[in-house]
């Protein structure tokens, strides 16, 4: 296929290959790829273009009387069929089954970005996994860097990884792809280096042509300083293409295009335009994605079954099966709409009130801590003197064998109250200080009662002084 006059590569080798068009607004990188687009329709390979920026459609619309466009299909808002994150599945099956070149068409009110990775991301994985078993099929993906960016967060890793297989494994399901995009270090180095032809078209950026250049520089090609020089002024539609076989970097002039080409500074109404028609493949869908959604009920009691519709598909079509929802009429779609909305706000609402107790759960803590510490330092004399007496009577313990304690057996059964309990610690411990018996008879030392007890039991020939120990006498 002929793409510019000086530049022709085979259909069927550039469907199964990994591409790249890159360049600012307004150079004429999305003109290139429905360019190619329209070659691979007249090749009868088919492709699937996700389009976040709504031009792709218009490859439906001849540029004049002479053309009559192309039989594509455009699932979107205003398209041939409705797009949701749960229709696109099946839509994509639909037309991969019966051969059918699909434009899914992002651009929408109705849609979010979530919406965009989470549409991909499905669609790239229906298609590496079943698209083997229905020939060579072309992936086309605008703004590639909103689905492969060089830095992925956390809520894009999922598209991204379903794009960095279709760059090492989308030829094993007779896949090829080309990526779209502005600037070149947007789009992720993983993914972009496994490219086999680049279209550069005009740059400007100082990080863009650095980065252009760095690789360049990689490649060891000669005319390296023509090319970066010339980035800044190429003209609309010029660029230079890289790879497919040739040695050097060539600069080419794309030829013009069979179909209208929306000019943001002209714009034509998609609405009121010609275009070609796809009745058929259309009717078929519109009936299915009603018909099942209306069925699925009534069929679920069936032994197992698929609807009746969905049934006659699967027989005309060859299909394993195809899952499709029923769109919602516009009542549907705003009360859905206003109870997203009020979910959402419910939702900005909790989270505002767990911070809020967040902080306040914190405040708490911190308060009850520095209270914490206060008593800890107000306690810890005490605390030290309690430690010391602890660690003193579990130093002294010295337990009297079974024999002693059968010695003092009368005494345990005359003596009662607190000198019993005396007597039964000291045989325990075998001697303590003056506080440490009081601890442990739960008395204080310096009481009456307590130095009354111990006097007792001194009288008593039971107990007796050494040093600042109080043990047993000696039987």
């Amino acid at each position: 296929m002929q793409i510019a006059e000086q530049f022709m590569i085979e259909p069927k080798e550039y469907a199964i290959q990994g591409n790249a068009i890159l360049g600012i607004r307004d150079s004429g990188k999305s003109y290139t790829a429905t360019a190619i687009a329209e070659k691979l329709l007249e090749n009868n390979i088919p492709f699937v273009a996700f389009d976040p920026i709504g031009i792709w459609r218009y490859l439906k619309v001849g540029k004049d009387k002479n053309h009559k466009g192309y039989p594509i299909v455009v699932a979107g808002d205003g398209g041939d069929l409705p797009l949701t994150p749960a229709s696109a599945p099946s839509i994509v099956k639909a037309a991969m089954q019966q051969g059918v070149s699909l434009v899914i068409d992002l651009f929408s009110l109705h849609l979010s970005k979530n919406d965009w990775k989470r549409i991909v991301e499905q669609c790239i994985r229906l298609l590496l996994y079943e698209n083997k078993n229905y020939g060579l099929r072309h992936i086309f993906i605008e703004e590639a860097a909103e689905f492969a960016p060089q830095k992925v967060r956390p809520d894009e890793g999922k598209v991204y990884a379903e794009i960095e297989k279709l760059a090492r494994m989308g030829g094993n399901s007779s896949l090829g792809y080309t990526l779209i995009n502005q600037r070149p270090e947007e789009v992720n180095k993983a993914v972009l280096e496994l490219c086999d032809c680049l279209f550069l078209h005009r740059q400007k950026g100082r990080h863009s042509i650095t980065a252009l250049s760095k690789w360049l520089a990689v490649s060891d090609t000669k005319n390296r300083k023509e090319l970066i020089d010339s980035l800044p002024v190429l003209e609309k539609g010029e660029c230079w293409v890289w790879g497919s076989g040739s040695q050097e970097p060539r600069k080419i002039k794309v030829l013009p295009k069979n179909t209208l080409h929306p000019d943001r500074r002209n714009p034509v109404p998609y609405a009121s335009a010609s275009k070609c028609d796809v009745t058929t493949f259309v009717k078929s869908m519109t009936e299915l994605l009603q018909d099942m959604g209306a069925d699925s009920q009534s069929d679920s009691a069936d032994s197992g079954k698929p609807p009746k519709k969905r049934r006659k598909y699967e027989k005309d079509s060859g299909a394993d099966s195809v899952q499709m929802v029923k769109p919602a009429n516009n009542n549907q779609v705003n009360q859905l709409r206003q109870q997203v909305n009020q979910l959402k706000q419910q939702l900005s609402d909790s989270e505002k009130d767990y911070k809020q107790k967040l902080e306040e759960e914190k405040m708490v803590s911190q308060n009850l801590r520095s209270q914490l510490d206060s008593i800890k330092k107000y306690f810890k004399p005490q605390y030290d003197t309690l430690r010391t007496i602890f660690e003193g009577s579990a130093d002294s313990v010295n337990s009297p064998s079974p024999a002693n304690l059968e010695q003092w057996k009368v005494w345990l059964d005359k003596l009662q109250g607190k000198n019993k309990t005396m007597l039964e610690v000291l045989i325990k411990h075998g001697k303590l200080t003056k506080a440490q018996l009081a601890l442990q008879v739960g008395m204080a030392a310096g009481g009456g009662g307590f130095n009354n007890y111990l006097s007792k039991l001194r009288t008593l020939g039971l107990v007796k002084q050494v040093g600042d120990y109080f043990t047993l006498q000696s039987m």
